[in-house]
């Protein structure tokens, strides 16, 4: 009887904790594609698409993705981009990790609330060919996306 009670106030505990643990919440839009500023001068994704062309970030060009949470609560997210071969230049507004010889590229941890917009712009070296990134919310995957780097 001992044994049974432990197991089920284990098992009540594991419940309470998991549900305790920050998971993703439902609700999640995540939006990946060509980022422009919108008439207030916001950026957000104008277009989505997985088909991206090199232009470099001196023209102005941005693409990438936006998160919009279902509510205010606080999140975090974390990235893992992998390139079909190192970039020449790395420019993160956080330090990376870099596995891979430099082809996969992963973010800390980052705190969030509200609507984010994560822009990417191009260098000299950048390769052309198949891209993926992995977005993380609350430790949980929460969207691959698989585009295609072509020459402009």
């Amino acid at each position: 009887m001992l044994t049974a009670l432990i197991i089920i106030a284990a098992g009540a505990f594991a419940v309470f904790f998991e549900g305790w643990r920050k998971k993703e919440p439902p609700g999640f839009d995540i939006r990946f594609g060509i980022i422009e500023a919108d008439g207030s001068g916001a950026w957000d994704v104008a277009r989505e698409t997985t088909v991206i062309p090199l232009l470099l970030k001196e023209t102005g060009f941005c693409f990438g993705y936006s998160i919009s949470p279902p509510d205010n609560s606080l999140y975090t997210t974390r990235e893992v981009l992998s390139l079909p071969a190192p970039p020449r230049h790395i420019e993160f507004a956080v330090p990376v990790e870099k596995r891979e010889g430099g082809r996969v590229l992963i973010t800390p941890d980052l705190i969030r609330q509200d609507r984010t917009v994560y822009p990417y712009s191009f260098s000299e070296g950048d390769p052309l060919g198949p891209w993926k990134l992995e977005i993380y919310i609350n430790d949980q995957p929460a969207r691959t996306i698989r585009f295609q780097v072509i020459r402009a």
